[in-house]
């Protein structure tokens, strides 16, 4: 059974695949390739979902660290995602297929923001859960 700091790792680098492939036709402005829902354009809600599982999933790796001292702090995991987000859409810059949009960093940092809160949120539910030890 993998650890959840290897599954943090996986995931990051699965995610950097997948922001780095082909969308449909090479073309500049893929995310317009997407449909919307309810108003919004599902590339970003991708993009948003995407970075809120890896900051949830390395706030466990992270707790899972904690006990043997070799794990960042959430500062250093939200800092570090978002260096990840600014530099994906710089890597996308330079792929003919793909192009650098500042929305993608906002829907990526808004992931962040919502990943912190739930990790935040579960963390302090366990805290307070009768059953924890």
């Amino acid at each position: 059974m993998l650890g959840s700091a290897a599954v943090f790792w996986w995931s990051l680098a699965l995610s950097t695949v997948a922001f780095l492939l082909p969308l449909g036709e090479p073309m500049k402005g893929s995310a317009q390739l997407f449909e919307t829902w309810s108003g919004v354009p599902v590339d970003k809600l991708a993009h948003a979902l995407v970075f809120t599982v890896l900051v949830v999933l390395g706030g466990r790796a992270r707790r899972a660290g904690a006990r043997d001292r070799v794990a960042p702090g959430m500062g250093g995991i939200v800092a570090g995602l978002l260096v990840y987000a600014v530099a994906i859409e710089a890597c996308q810059h330079v792929v003919p297929w793909r192009s650098f949009e500042i929305r993608d960093v906002v829907a990526d940092g808004l992931g962040i923001a919502l990943g912190t809160l739930l990790t935040i949120a579960t963390r302090r539910h366990r805290r307070d859960s009768p059953l924890e030890p």
